[in-house]
């Protein structure tokens, strides 16, 4: 009987076997991704005012997204990894980056020096920003500047982007005036909060 049955399949209409196949798959997918909507249910979390799924989210310039989908295609955005991303850090002018090395190999880590490079703002908002915001988690824009007035010019062109979910700001530059890193020095981080807030 199971021979029978056998032998009926394989003189079957080879579409068929391949739509029955194809539902399967569906059926599948569908199930890991309420798999996964209960596994995350629990763990979703209100950061900052932007309600995640779950709080894995990348760090600045640790994940390319737009270089994963030239990999991984229409999957990478079916199962993105974080409930959030993060951008690599937008500065107003382009910026080619430190020269190599860039990353050196220690026993105890790594030490970089990146220069952060960037297409800078107009690049930015040309290139990357609209292949970014089709990305199916909300769009945190990381943005340096060298002086306050700086870093206010590009919280004002991001500000009124509605595909832009939230501004990072990176403090870790040294300030031109100063020469002070400016997250070091609480009064300059105040005075640059103060700045760049509505």
């Amino acid at each position: 009987m199971r021979l029978r049955r056998v032998l009926r399949l394989r003189r079957g209409d080879p579409e068929r076997l391949r739509a029955a196949v194809r539902r399967g798959s569906r059926a599948r997918r569908g199930a890991d991704r309420r798999r996964r909507a209960l596994r995350w249910g629990s763990v979703s979390v209100d950061f900052c005012g932007l309600e995640l799924a779950h709080p894995i989210v990348n760090a600045s310039g640790t994940f390319d997204p737009i270089a994963a989908e030239r990999a991984f295609g229409a999957e990478l955005r079916e199962r993105f990894p974080f409930a959030a991303f993060v951008s690599k850090t937008v500065t107003l002018a382009p910026r080619e980056g430190n020269p190599p090395p860039r990353l050196w190999e220690l026993a105890g880590g790594l030490i970089n020096s990146i220069g952060l490079p960037n297409k800078g703002l107009a690049g930015y908002l040309a290139e990357d920003l609209p292949r970014l915001a089709a990305l199916p988690v909300p769009l945190i824009v990381n943005l340096m500047g060298a002086t306050r007035e700086q870093v206010a010019e590009l919280v004002a062109a991001f500000a009124s982007r509605e595909e832009v979910a939230a501004l990072e700001l990176n403090v870790s530059c040294p300030n031109v005036e100063t020469g002070l890193v400016m997250g070091a020095d609480p009064a300059e981080l105040s005075a640059l909060l103060a700045r760049v807030r509505p």
